[in-house]
C-alpha cells in the first residue's frame, strides 16, 4: 500500500476517534442530545405473507446539521444504517436507500463524503415471513447514524423505531414480489371483476386511474347475464308511458339514468352501513325481493296486454298542477330503484370491494367509485328509454307501439319466471323445474311470434292491416327461438348463456345447495378444511348463490369442462352458498373477512394449513385461464407442503 495513502487514512481514523471522544465528554457534561430524530412506517400498511414491502424511515434533522448517506465513505463519518430485530415477522430484503445525497470533499484528507442536509426519507426493503400470523403487528428497527454540522459532530447514535403493520390473508401480490418470483394471474380471464390489489393500485395512482377502472367495470357489467332482462323491462316501461314530446321523453330518460346512479350509489352505501358489506347482496338475493320483482313484471305484462292501465294513485300526483308529469317522474324513479336492486347481485364484482371499504368507515372512494360505475352502467339505458320515442317517428307509429307493448309483455312473462324460479329454489317449493320454466318460455315466444304474424288478436287491439317485411322477419326470428327452446324440453342441450337463467336440472328434486355435478361438494368451510387436513389435498372454495346468474353460468358451462373437471378431482371441494342454507350468513362473512370482497362468483385455492394459494374473482368464459388458476394453486400447495 502507498505510504502516503496509509498516513492519510491513519490521520482520518485518529481524527474521527478524537471527535467521538470529545463528543462523549461533551455528552457527559450535559450537552444536548442528537440532532436528528427518526420515525417509521410500513408501505403499504396491509401486507401479505411472502411479500417484500418498504419500511420508510423519516429523519427529522435540525437546521444546520446533516446525517451521512448509507453509501458514504465510512472513513469520513458513520453512514446511516438500519437493522431489524432477529426472529421478528419481517426481515431485511435489501439495502437502505435514499435520494441522491450531496457530496463534499474533506479538505486535507483526500476523502469524499455523502450526506443529507436537513430532513430526508430513506427506504429499507423488508420481506414478510411466510409463517407470520395474521393480524396487527409491529416492525421494530434500529437506526444507527451520526449527525454533524460545519463545526462539530455528535457521537454515533442508535435510535429505536417501530412501525405498525397488518398481516392480511391472500396470495402475495406480483408487484410486491422479487423479480423472477412473480405469480401473475392467468391471462384471458374475461370477467368484469377487480381484485382487491387492482383496486388499491388504481387508488394509489390517483383519480384518473381509479375513474378508468370504475367506468371500465361498469361497461363490462353490461355483459353479465342478469343485466339482460333489464333491457325489455326498460323498453316496456317507457312504452307504457304513452306518446310524449321530445323534450318530455329526453327528460324522463335522463331522470331514469340519473335515478339509477343515485339509487345505486345510495342504496349500496346505506345497505353496507346497516347490514354490512354483504347487505346489498343479501337483499337482492332474498326470496321476498325476487317475489316482489316477479310480481311487478307480471303486473307490467298484464298492463301491456291491455287488461288495465297503470296509473299512480291520485294522492301521489296532487302535489302540483302538473299532475301527470309529476306522476310519470315518480314512476321513473321507482323503476330506477328496481333496476339498482335487480342488477346488484351481478354487478358486485367491482362494487363489492367498495362496499367492504364503506362498511369499515371509508367514504370518499366508495362514493366516487359507485357513482362512476353506475354512470357507465346507466348510459346505454338512457338511449333504451328513448327507444319508444324513436318508434313514434316511424310510419304507422301507433301500430308499432301497440306491437312493441304486446311483444314486451310476453318477454316480461318469461323474465318473471326466472325470478319466480329463484323464489322456488330459496323456499324449497320444488315446483318450477327446468322443464316448467322452459315450457313457459316456449309458450311466451311462440305466442309473441303468432301475434306479430297477425294470427293472434287481443281484445281492444285493432286488426292488423298487413305483414310487412320487417315484421315478417322479426316474427320468424321469434318463432325460430321458440322452436329452439322446445328442443330443450326434449332433453337437447341449449346454449350455455341460456342455462344461466334456467333452474339447475336437479332443482325440482334435490335439496337446496345440492351439487349440480358428479363431484362431492362440502357446504361448510370448516368441514371441507377438516377433510383437506385429513387427506392432504388442497381445498377449492366456490363462493356462490342460488340466485346468482353468473354463478349458475359458471356451474353449468365452465366447471364441467373436461380440463377443469379433471383438475377439480385433485381438490377437496367446498361450495359455499351465501344466499341459502344454514351457513349462508357465515359463508358471506367468511368471504369478506378472509378475501375482502363480496363478489359472486368468487373462487379460491387453500392448502391444508388454511393458507391462500390463489384466487379467481368473477365470471370467465376462458376454460384455459381457469385451469391455469387451478394448476398454479395445486403446484403452490405442493411446494408449501414440502417446506
Amino acid at each position: 500500500m502507498n505510504l502516503d495513502v496509509l498516513r492519510r487514512k491513519s490521520r482520518a481514523v485518529l481524527l474521527l476517534c478524537l471527535v467521538e471522544v470529545l463528543c462523549q465528554l461533551a455528552g457527559a457534561s450535559g450537552a444536548p442530545a442528537a440532532k436528528a430524530r427518526f420515525s417509521a412506517v410500513v408501505a403499504p400498511a396491509q401486507v401479505r405473507r411472502g411479500e417484500t414491502v418498504e419500511l420508510r424511515l423519516h429523519a427529522d434533522v435540525d437546521e444546520g446539521w446533516h446525517i451521512y448517506a448509507p453509501t458514504s465513505n465510512p472513513d469520513g463519518g458513520v453512514p446511516t444504517a438500519a437493522t431489524l430485530e432477529k426472529g421478528g415477522p419481517f426481515a431485511a430484503a435489501g439495502k437502505l436507500t435514499g435520494p441522491s445525497p450531496e457530496k463534499h470533499a474533506v479538505e486535507g484528507l483526500n476523502l469524499e463524503v455523502e450526506y443529507y442536509p436537513g430532513d430526508v426519507d430513506l427506504v429499507l426493503p423488508v420481506r414478510v415471513a411466510k409463517d407470520t400470523a395474521l393480524g396487527r403487528t409491529k416492525v421494530p428497527a434500529t437506526v444507527k447514524f451520526m449527525t454533524c454540522s460545519d463545526t462539530s459532530c455528535s457521537p454515533p447514535t442508535e435510535a429505536k423505531v417501530s412501525a405498525a403493520a397488518e398481516i392480511v390473508a391472500g396470495e402475495a401480490r406480483p408487484e410486491y414480489l422479487k423479480a423472477g418470483a412473480s405469480s401473475k394471474p392467468p391471462p384471458g380471464a374475461a370477467t368484469p371483476s377487480a381484485a382487491p390489489d387492482e383496486l388499491e393500485q388504481a387508488i394509489e395512482k390517483g383519480f384518473w386511474s381509479f375513474a378508468w377502472l370504475a367506468i371500465t367495470m361498469g361497461l363490462l357489467a353490461l355483459l353479465t347475464p342478469c343485466v339482460f332482462p333489464l333491457i325489455p323491462i326498460t323498453v316496456s316501461f317507457f312504452t307504457a308511458q304513452g306518446e310524449r314530446t321530445r323534450a318530455q321523453a329526453v327528460g324522463m330518460a335522463a331522470t331514469y339514468a340519473l335515478g339509477i346512479v343515485v339509487t345505486y350509489t345510495a342504496l349500496g352505501l346505506v345497505l353496507a352501513l346497516t347490514l354490512g358489506a354483504t347487505g346489498a347482496n343479501r337483499l337482492a338475493s332474498s326470496a321476498v325481493f325476487n317475489l316482489f320483482v316477479s310480481t311487478l313484471f307480471i303486473v307490467f305484462a298484464l298492463s301491456m296486454f291491455g287488461l288495465f292501465e297503470l296509473r299512480l294513485p291520485s294522492s301521489f300526483v296532487q302535489f302540483s298542477s302538473q299532475q301527470q308529469s309529476r306522476g310519470g317522474f315518480l314512476g321513473v324513479l321507482f323503476m330506477s330503484l328496481t333496476f339498482a336492486l335487480v342488477s346488484f347481485s351481478c354487478t358486485v364484482q367491482f362494487v363489492g370491494l367498495l362496499l367492504v371499504a364503506a362498511s369499515q368507515g371509508e367514504w370518499t372512494w366508495p362514493v366516487l367509485g359507485m357513482a362512476l360505475f353506475s354512470s357507465a352502467l346507466a348510459l346505454p339505458f338512457f338511449f333504451l328509454a328513448l327507444f319508444p320515442r324513436f318508434l313514434q317517428s316511424l310510419p304507422k307509429s301507433g301500430e308499432w307501439m301497440e306491437s312493441v307493448k304486446v311483444v314486451m309483455g310476453f318477454l316480461l312473462v318469461a323474465a318473471a319466471t326466472k325470478f319466480l324460479s329463484n323464489v322456488d329454489a330459496l323456499w324449497g317449493w320444488h315446483l318450477l323445474s327446468r322443464p316448467a320454466v322452459l315450457a313457459v318460455w316456449v309458450c311466451s315466444f311462440g305466442l309473441a311470434g303468432l301475434y306479430l304474424l297477425g294470427k293472434l288478436r287481443l281484445a281492444g287491439h285493432g286488426e292488423l292491416q298487413g305483414v310487412g317485411p320487417a315484421r315478417l322477419m322479426l316474427s320468424l326470428l321469434v318463432l325460430a327461438f321458440a322452436l329452439y327452446l322446445s328442443a330443450g324440453l326434449a332433453g337437447q342441450p341449449l346454449a350455455g348463456w341460456l342455462n344461466a337463467y334456467l333452474p339447475t336440472a336437479e332443482q325440482a328434486t334435490a335439496p337446496p345447495g345440492a351439487a349440480a355435478d358428479a363431484h362431492h361438494w362440502f357446504d361448510s368451510y370448516d368441514q371441507a378444511l377438516a377433510e383437506s387436513k385429513r387427506t392432504g389435498k388442497p381445498l377449492f372454495v366456490n363462493f356462490g348463490g342460488k340466485t346468482c346468474t353468473n354463478c349458475r353460468w359458471m356451474e353449468a358451462n365452465l366447471l364441467p369442462q373436461p380440463e377443469v373437471s379433471a383438475l377439480l378431482d385433485k381438490f377437496v371441494l367446498a361450495r359455499l352458498m351465501t344466499d341459502i342454507g344454514p351457513y349462508a350468513k357465515q359463508n358471506g362473512d367468511l368471504q369478506v373477512r378472509r378475501f375482502g370482497t363480496t363478489a359472486l362468483p368468487f373462487y379460491a385455492v387453500m392448502d391444508s394449513a388454511d393458507r391462500e394459494m390463489g384466487r379467481f374473482p368473477g365470471l370467465t368464459k376462458d376454460a384455459g385461464a381457469f385451469a391455469h388458476f387451478l394448476s398454479a394453486g395445486l403446484e403452490k400447495a405442493a411446494k408449501r407442503a414440502g417446506e
